[in-house]
């Protein structure tokens, strides 16, 4: 890391702050140069620019504010036949309306008025679309870097958990009662609360003169840099033979 030109982090201040300012402090290079670190966060607060009119945004428009609990695991994780089954189990016990997506439109879905909740396995970049649109989420990592992701979310108190066995089951009772507690507790009342502040902080750093545009055009500026400096080594060396 010390050797590096720089770091670009995806994420913004208000998420990470304890975890930004240890590398800038050098907590993470003991000793060596702390390199310069772009917190960047993608597009307008993560709004999708793509514009195509899919069924299941029909659906939404007519259901009620708040009222639909969003379920999207990515297309990479393996969801067996019988978690299926009961997934689908716990959600109609609820009598919850639920959307359950595969594929896009993550960001249109999230961002749409009658999405009250977003049941998500914790890829980094579905965090903070949930975020940016200020859904509270319901954390059921599948694998990889997710479970890791929803520690570090639980300890800074933006969404529940959902319980799993060993083998990362979970029962439609559980479902049911982890739904109910983000969509109608005062528990998941304070969740999303603090999801509507992470919202208002990713969509500060992202306007004009926000921290992540700054932060953007000063990579943009440090490659410039670079270039200009490895055309002038070269131009030197040319010069002295």
């Amino acid at each position: 890391m010390a050797r590096s030109a720089g770091i670009i982090s995806i994420t913004f201040e208000a998420l990470e702050e304890r975890a930004l300012k240890a590398v800038r402090e050098g907590h993470c290079t003991p000793g060596e140069p702390v390199p310069p670190l772009y917190c960047i966060l993608p597009g307008g607060g993560i709004e999708s620019t793509i514009k195509e009119q899919h069924a299941c945004l029909s659906w939404l428009d007519a259901q009620p504010s708040r009222s639909v609990v969003y379920m999207n695991f990515g297309s990479v994780g393996k969801v067996s036949a019988n978690q299926l089954k009961e997934t689908a189990i716990g959600l109609e016990k609820r009598g919850v309306r639920f959307l359950w997506v595969v594929r896009n439109p993550i960001a249109e879905v999230l961002n749409h008025d009658s999405v009250g909740g977003f049941a998500t396995h914790c890829r980094w970049i579905s965090v903070l679309e949930s975020l940016s649109a200020g859904v509270p989420m319901l954390a059921w990592p599948l694998y990889a870097e997710q479970r890791l992701n929803m520690a570090a979310l639980v300890e800074m108190k933006l969404p529940l958990s959902i319980k799993q066995s060993y083998d990362g089951y979970v029962s439609a009772t559980e479902l049911e009662e982890r739904v109910n507690e983000l969509m109608n507790s005062e528990k998941g009342k304070a969740i999303g609360e603090r999801a509507m502040v992470m919202k208002e902080a990713a969509a500060e750093v992202t306007k004009d003169g926000g921290s992540s545009r700054i932060a953007i055009a000063q990579l943009v500026e440090s490659f410039k840099l670079k270039q200009i400096q490895n055309m002038l080594n070269l131009h030197h060396k040319l010069l002295s033979k």
